[in-house]
């Protein structure tokens, strides 16, 4: 099971690394870029020893970067091409360009261009290093973890690559390679709370809940303003049942994140699952109301809870009104499908 696979069924383990995402967060990912050296290491390429014979080659390389960072890709990728007819053999130009074709999502054409450095200059371990993104990317799993170690191999304590290579080891199923990974990692930046939570979510795959937790709580007291981490140990407490701590991470991963729409669900989820007093049932609804606002009243499990919620608080037609939603939104392969029907057969029946 992936460390980015959304278990939505029972719960929900937060990571953050989008294939082509130009984003961070500060507790689940350090650097999720390709890499590529600066303009001044560009340039002077010690390795290849290329001299730079014209501004024009300059102007185009610097304004590649610049629109690259603004998010202009396509003209990234423009800009490159014509540095590259000036200095096809320099390297890291193709590094440069798979990075913009890497953040337009043409992961195909990305590894093409790292193909290209590597078979250029094959001792540097930052075109395996994006290679093996790419290839993540493309769920090329053991083709990944093979440029990964390549990368690490070059540059050993690579911080990334031993994260990435991490996390495709959890996408191919080995969650103990995964785990094995994160502890390096620690090893390398133990004052970092990134491989403390990615350890802790492979943890909880591998249903050892109370070493996620200890790992979670680690990455929270470095990091304790991200409600992500607070989440993901809720959700350790409540597979063991400690539905009071888990309550308390969750109420405080509302206050750290008020525009996160998983604190309040799981807030509510969890409330509603622990108790049957009338009162914690309206607060329940208040929360849930919350959580769906926030994402917009499109995500099914959310729009499920808030039925429950409504049906605790006696507002049965409500309930059937946003089941109805849920059956309307799930897909027919979707196993659920059939529970919702069933509830709904369920909730007509109290109605009428």
């Amino acid at each position: 099971m992936s460390l980015r696979t959304i278990l939505f069924i029972s719960v929900v383990f937060i990571v953050l690394l989008s294939c082509g995402d130009n984003s961070s967060d500060s507790a689940n990912s350090r650097n999720n870029d390709p890499a590529f050296e600066d303009d001044f290491e560009i340039l002077k390429n010690k390795n290849e020893n290329i001299p730079i014979k014209t501004k024009e080659f300059y102007k185009y390389l610097v304004r590649g970067h610049k629109k690259k960072e603004n998010g202009d890709y396509k003209g990234a990728i423009d800009d490159f091409n014509l540095a590259i007819k000036l200095k096809p053999k320099l390297s890291n130009l193709y590094d440069a360009r798979g990075t913009a074709k890497y953040y337009k999502g043409d992961y195909d054409g990305a590894i093409l261009d790292y193909n290209q450095s590597i078979n250029l200059n094959s001792k540097n371990p930052l075109s395996y290093y994006n290679r093996g993104l790419a290839e993540n990317c493309l769920q090329k799993y053991s083709e990944s973890i093979k440029d990964f170690n390549k990368a690490i191999e070059l540059k050993p304590n690579y911080f990334d690559a031993f994260k990435n290579r991490g996390l495709a080891k959890s996408d191919s199923g080995d969650i103990n390679g995964s785990i094995a990974d994160f502890s390096k990692l620690i090893e390398i930046s133990p004052k970092y709370p990134g491989p403390y939570n990615n350890r802790g979510i492979a943890y909880s795959i591998n249903k050892d809940y109370k070493s996620a937790i200890i790992d979670f709580s680690k990455a929270h007291k470095i990091d304790w303003k991200n409600p992500n981490i607070l989440i993901n140990r809720g959700l350790a407490y409540r597979s063991l049942k400690k539905q009071k701590e888990a309550l308390e991470d969750f109420k405080q991963a509302t206050v750290l994140g008020p525009d996160m729409a998983s604190g309040f669900h799981y807030f509510s989820d969890t409330l509603i699952n622990s108790t049957a007093s009338k009162a914690k049932m309206v607060i329940a609804l208040k929360n849930s109301l919350k959580a769906n606002q926030l994402s917009y009243f499109k995500n099914i499990y959310y729009l499920e809870t808030l039925s429950w919620a409504y049906e605790k608080n006696n507002h049965i037609k409500e309930s059937i009104d946003i089941l109805k939603k849920v059956i309307s939104l799930t897909p027919d392969d979707q196993p659920n499908k059939k529970r919702f029907i069933k509830r709904l057969k369920h909730l007509n029946t109290i109605k009428n």
